[in-house]
């Protein structure tokens, strides 16, 4: 996984007041990740409301999604080339490996939880978008939750809202991200029709 398709998930749930911790620091590619490899990052909502293990809503937009997550364990999919169908679900075990128990027992260790706790983890996929005819969307969907998933990002909808929020004026010399965004968006390279463009795509 390249560090920017991180970034942009990073800078999306810090922007909507999370805090997030990455454990593991390094690319897995010649054996089977550990349980504690398989989430690539992990959030803490200091005004969450309650500690739930799926979010107001399930596809997550702006911060009002996140009031039920106290904590939440992140796995990012940056398959960027392909939209997530119910085809695709079905065929790939990577969309839940991050579910394993061994590794639901790793997060709630990172939070302090033990097997008494009443508080959950929520679990997070980030992925590329879904397919556009509803009917595969909604399956989609479904076949997320129906597997443990209780929360799901896209990058066109984490990009627009990092997009919106890059002030020009400012200077993000904190965030090479930001930076970015901010210079494209002084020299007038992103417009509000290429914002359109990527809320269409969520």
């Amino acid at each position: 996984m390249a560090i920017v398709d991180e970034d942009i998930v990073r800078e999306y749930f810090e922007l909507n007041g999370l805090f997030a911790l990455q454990e593991c620091k390094y690319q897995v590619q010649s054996r089977r990740k550990r349980a504690e490899e398989e989430i690539d990052l992990f959030l803490i909502n200091p005004r969450a409301k309650c500690a739930d293990d799926h979010a107001k809503n399930f596809l997550l937009s702006d911060a009002g999604d996140f009031e039920n997550i106290k904590y939440a364990a992140v796995s990012v999919k940056p398959w960027h080339t392909s939209l997530f169908t119910p085809a695709m679900i079905k065929n790939s075990e990577q969309t839940f490996s991050f579910l394993k128990r061994q590794t639901q027992r790793r997060a709630r260790e990172i939070f302090g939880l033990d097997d008494s706790s009443p508080e959950k983890v929520c679990f997070i996929v980030v992925l590329s978008g879904f397919a556009a005819a509803p009917k595969l969307r909604k399956e989609a969907v479904e076949m997320l939750k129906s597997g443990g998933i209780g929360a799901a990002a896209t990058y066109p909808t984490m990009l627009a809202k990092l997009v919106d929020s890059a002030e020009p004026n400012n200077n993000y010399a904190k965030s090479q991200l930001m930076q970015t965004l901010r210079i494209l968006k002084n020299y007038g390279m992103l417009r509000p029709a290429q914002l359109e463009l990527f809320r269409q795509k969520k």
